[in-house]
């Protein structure tokens, strides 16, 4: 039969999901200048999204490889649930 500890040690919030979301944490926005009109992306501008997507990924050992339907898929707006910018 397995016992169980009365208490485990350690701190709860420091799992590797905290610790994720700690390291992609974007800093106030006040400390970000943004050069140019901020808007919702558009179809029209997948091709260059996919372009800079494909030019930033491979620099990477591993990373996720999307054709451009499915990165559009991925990223374009949908109201209530996905809200990706361009500038």
């Amino acid at each position: 039969m397995m016992q169980v500890p009365e208490k485990v040690q350690g701190n709860a919030n420091d799992t590797p999901l905290t610790r994720f979301i700690k390291a992609q944490r974007i800093d106030e926005m006040k400390e970000i200048n943004l050069a140019g009109d901020v808007r919702m992306m558009e179809s029209k501008d997948l091709p260059d999204v996919f372009g800079l997507y494909k030019a930033e990924t491979e620099k990477l050992a591993l990373y996720l490889k999307y054709n451009q339907a499915e990165l559009g898929h991925q990223l374009l707006p949908r109201d209530g649930h996905v809200y990706t910018f361009v500038v």
